[in-house]
């Protein structure tokens, strides 16, 4: 995709409609939106733990979004849970990334909803 164009804008406008139709939400729209500043982020941090490529973050908000959808809720209230609530993005989903974005969605969120559930993380 080029950048510095009207094409980045109108590809990312139809996939944030899309997203609209499809999933009720917007919030993967902001999270690709900071995708480049981010890009330069993960290679200055790429010492620390936590999300260190864009397809973990990627999956990230695949994970947070499809467990707002489930649960019908705000996936700001989501991700509010796995972060503030517990640790669970960090110490679970992005640790076991290699796994677990081999499964269907459906065991992904049955199976972040039963950690939540066994830590006592309600949303």
């Amino acid at each position: 995709m080029e950048t510095g164009t009207g094409k980045t804008y109108t590809y990312v406008k139809t996939m944030y409609e899309l997203s609209l139709v499809y999933y009720g939400t917007a919030l993967w729209y902001t999270m690709i939106t900071k995708r480049y500043l981010f890009d330069m982020e993960v290679e200055k941090m790429s010492y620390e733990p936590g999300i260190q490529s864009n397809k973990e973050l990627e999956f990230a908000v695949f994970c947070i979004e499809n467990i707002a959808k489930r649960l019908q809720v705000n996936a700001e209230q989501v991700y509010a849970a796995l972060t503030e609530k517990s640790d669970i993005l960090h110490s679970y989903i992005v640790p076991e990334y290699d796994i677990l974005h081999t499964q269907s969605r459906d065991y992904i969120v049955d199976d972040i909803l039963q950690v939540m559930r066994e830590r006592g993380v309600t949303v």
